[in-house]
């Protein structure tokens, strides 16, 4: 042990070298490859020997020099404020500030009675790492860790707390770390109110890294401590709030005391910020350090839909990777909206990171187990049932070189919805990927197929109400099953007709499930006359089942067409009875089983006459009946029939423009959308010379308080004439102040639209271009008018502004054309003239005023 009189003579010489020891020390801190925690040691030695009257004694009281301490205290404070005008992002003053953090961490160990050193007397391995360094955060780039300023550290010591926290704090005895971290803080916390941005960043910056080791605080100065938190996480400049954001969340878990200025504890401030901050280097830091609990949760998984795409990365890639433990904890919508937006995200990185969570985390909380993880989850779920099928196709693509899956006749016999679902994706993802010896293994045959949906049919007729959904949803996976199989086996495709016949003609089968039946006998017949017989003849038997057998649905349909009073007594009085609904429903059924089928037909009617008989027989009957239902599936039945052949097309346009004029809102939109397909397909032309009445019909549309028949009739517009198989001066004019026109400015399916057409239209065709020229005049003049005459509660584009867009509209610069073509650079010259014309006009009209 040293004597007592050679330690003082090395006090006064460490005295005496304080202003060169000290700022030697800061100086190889401040080095890109300095050892912090060497420095910190030989810096911990001059506070003992400048501190102390005697050498350091374990178990004794400390003999303080408080000359020696304040000159020690004055020389570190001096070193400090050399780097309190460094700027943001100067290495060697962010090294300083780890350096000052190690130091305080270093010397508190040194202090406390339970430290290893105090325990085996020894000093810390000299690595050149302390506890407080900051770890990179695997997901983010060195320059994203810069920006965030080490948001992410473990933190060695307990969070500061309240020495009102624990009655022993009291008789805790006043230590040499202590009383330098009083004077320490007591100073940086007097830069908060620097006029320096730089200055209050550095003070935040070393708060922020020394927080987590400054042990007990007296009462008063952590308050202050935490008040000037709570002002810094206001403060306008970003950086400082980054700092000052990253210190409260090491507070956040053991202080909920409010602020007085806005009544918000830390963790609801740490909320605010991550949910309002304009930054997002702020709102990364709170991703980072915010504690995981249900109250947090929620505003988390809100920031997966975050601006920036490295903070919706870290969402995916940190805070809900590592830290949740157990991902049934998130509510079912927010399970699946997350889902939703990491596999989707328009960034490959997010979307990266998300695969990683449920193929890693979330499936090892499952045990690595794919039917329990999708037990987990509610595979069932119809709304949510795209984002369960993209997970589970993510999983799979990730897992299928090491999955090694057999599907036995247990397995197939003891069916669940998550199995199924399971075998569904895993026999997509075999066939996506080409690996056919797997495929042999789970694929079943077709016969074996058929008798496996014939039995869970059975099971759903007969089950109970719980378990029903269970069934359906069961025979509905087998059907998308049975599209991948082979039916080159003529025993196995008369199994699957006959099973799908008998499926057909279940009363209450849902409309989805007809569609997988119509796509299945796609598969079962040998060519398409094939496959519309087998529809007919299905379509006959559901007729069979419903329909009475003296009854002709032609001739009731006729009687049901005439005998008005008959059709308002029904719509007026009771309800119908059970045998008329069924008649009602079996028909509609039909008509649904017809659309599927005609979707799905694409020879010539010449080439398939059976659809003749059912055009005739239920769906222009369908057309004409009184039954709103029926006569939209009819007209849709219809408008798909016209595609097939011309002549059909064509002979049926003035039916179709009678529903326009004359139907529900809903049957003319459907007519409209059906007279734009045939327009589309056939030619404007060919329809108008069949009927000249289909342009005003398209003007009367557009007319219309209606605002989806008027979306429609845009969209269909828009497309006819950027295809340039209409070209109509007036009707571009009708859309040009229909889009600028008070009543639509609500409307945001034609202002999308439109949005979209006019530049498109102008600037991809000179021709185009010179139409928009010709009536722009006309059309800015109506829309003057219509502003001058604006009613209080309107609102309208200023007629200025809608003079430039014209202007850029018609500009032949902005033309797209080849390099090697030239373009009319004169379109805009008549337009000049007109103008000038329309104001000699105005002026003669005002009597030359």
């Amino acid at each position: 042990m040293v004597n007592r009189q050679s330690f003082q003579s090395k006090k006064q010489q460490t005295l005496a070298s304080l202003s060169t020891s000290i700022p030697n020390l800061f100086n190889d801190a401040q080095q890109k490859n300095a050892v912090l925690t060497k420095q910190a040691v030989a810096l911990r030695k001059i506070q003992e020997t400048c501190c102390l009257n005697h050498p350091f004694v374990i178990g004794q009281p400390l003999d303080l020099d408080e000359q020696g301490e304040a000159a020690f205290n004055q020389e570190f404070l001096r070193n400090v404020n050399k780097i309190l005008l460094r700027r943001r992002r100067e290495a060697h003053a962010d090294n300083i500030v780890r350096f000052i953090a190690t130091f305080l961490n270093y010397t508190q160990k040194q202090d406390d009675p339970a430290s290893d050193r105090n325990k085996k007397n020894q000093a810390p391995p000299d690595d050149g790492h302390t506890d407080d360094q900051p770890s990179q955060d695997p997901s983010s780039t060195n320059e994203d860790q810069d920006d965030i300023n080490h948001e992410r550290q473990p933190s060695p010591a307990e969070p500061i707390p309240s020495q009102d926290d624990d009655p022993m704090d009291e008789d805790m005895p006043e230590t040499m770390s202590s009383r330098f971290v009083r004077v320490l803080m007591t100073y940086i916390l007097k830069g908060h109110t620097a006029k320096s941005q730089t200055v209050r960043l550095r003070c935040c910056q070393i708060i922020a890294l020394s927080v987590s080791c400054l042990g007990e605080l007296d009462e008063d100065l952590y308050q202050q401590l935490k008040m000037v938190l709570f002002e810094r996480v206001r403060d306008k400049e970003p950086s400082v709030r980054i700092q000052a954001a990253n210190a409260l969340s090491k507070l956040e878990i053991s202080d909920e005391e409010p602020d007085p200025f806005d009544q918000m504890n830390i963790s609801q401030k740490l909320i605010h910020l991550l949910r309002t901050d304009s930054s997002a280097e702020v709102r990364r830091v709170v991703i980072l350090n915010l504690e995981l609990n249900p109250t947090t949760l929620p505003h988390l998984i809100e920031r997966a839909r975050d601006t920036d795409a490295l903070n919706r990365r870290l969402v995916f890639s940190h805070a809900l990777h590592e830290h949740l433990d157990d991902f049934r904890t998130i509510p079912v919508p927010d399970l699946y909206r997350l889902i939703k937006w990491g596999l989707n995200d328009r960034d490959p990185s997010v979307r990266e990171a998300a695969t990683r969570m449920i193929t890693g985390p979330w499936i090892n909380q499952a045990g690595n187990n794919l039917l329990e993880f999708l037990e987990r989850m509610d595979v069932m779920d119809m709304v949510n049932m795209e984002t369960s099928e993209k997970m589970l196709t993510t999983l799979l693509e990730k897992r299928k070189d090491s999955l090694s899956l057999k599907f036995e006749d247990e397995f197939w016999q003891n069916l669940t919805p998550e199995s199924v679902f399971l075998a569904r994706f895993y026999i997509k993802v075999l066939i996506e990927n080409e690996m056919d010896d797997k495929l042999e293994v789970v694929l079943p045959e077709l016969t074996r197929l058929a008798f496996y949906i014939q039995h869970y049919n059975q099971l759903w007729q007969q089950a109970s109400h719980d378990s029903e959904a269970h069934y359906e949803f069961i025979v509905g996976q087998l059907f998308e099953i049975g599209k991948n199989l082979d039916y080159a086996d003529e025993v196995g495709r008369r199994k699957m007709y006959e099973t799908l016949k008998t499926l057909a003609l279940i009363p209450d089968i849902p409309e989805e499930y007809l569609e997988h039946i119509a796509d299945l006998l796609s598969l079962v017949a040998m060519d398409e006359p094939d496959y519309t017989r087998m529809i007919v003849d299905i379509i006959g038997d559901i007729q069979d089942a419903v329909e009475p057998d003296d009854t002709d649905f032609d001739g009731r349909n006729k009687r049901l067409r005439f005998d008005d009073d008959v059709v308002i007594k029904v719509e007026e009085g009771d309800e119908p009875d059970a045998a008329a609904l069924s008649i009602m429903y079996g028909r509609l059924k039909c008509l649904t089983l017809c659309k599927f089928m005609l979707q799905r037909c694409e020879l010539s009617l010449n080439n398939n006459t059976s659809i003749y008989g059912i055009l005739n027989d239920m769906v222009i009957p369908a057309v004409q009946n009184s039954e709103a239902l029926l006569r939209e599936e009819g007209l849709h039945c219809l408008g798909l029939a016209c595609h097939l052949d011309k002549s059909v097309g064509i002979h049926n346009v003035p039916m179709f423009i009678k529903c326009v004029q004359s139907g529900h809102d809903e049957l003319k939109n459907k007519a409209l959308m059906t007279l734009f397909d045939l327009i589309s397909k056939y030619g404007y032309h060919a329809i108008a010379e069949k009927s000249p009445d289909v342009r005003s019909v398209f003007e009367y549309c557009l007319d219309h308080d209606n605002e989806k028949l008027q979306a429609t009739t845009t969209e269909g517009l828009a497309k006819v004439m950027l295809s340039r198989q209409l070209k109509d001066d007036e009707m571009l004019k009708l859309l040009t102040v229909l889009y600028f026109f008070p009543t639509t400015m609500e409307n945001g399916s034609v202002q999308q639209c439109l949005t979209y057409f006019f530049p498109a239209y102008c600037h991809s065709n000179a021709e185009n271009q010179q139409s928009m020229a010709r009536i722009a005049v006309s059309a800015i003049q109506e829309l003057v008018d219509t502003y001058l005459d604006l009613q209080e509660d309107e609102k309208m584009i200023d007629p200025k502004r809608i003079s430039e867009m014209m202007a850029d509209w018609t500009d032949p610069r902005q033309l797209v054309v080849p390099e090697q073509q030239e373009t009319n650079k004169g379109v805009q010259g008549p337009m000049a003239l007109e103008v000038v014309q329309v104001l000699v006009t105005c002026n003669k009209n005002d009597d030359g005023k």
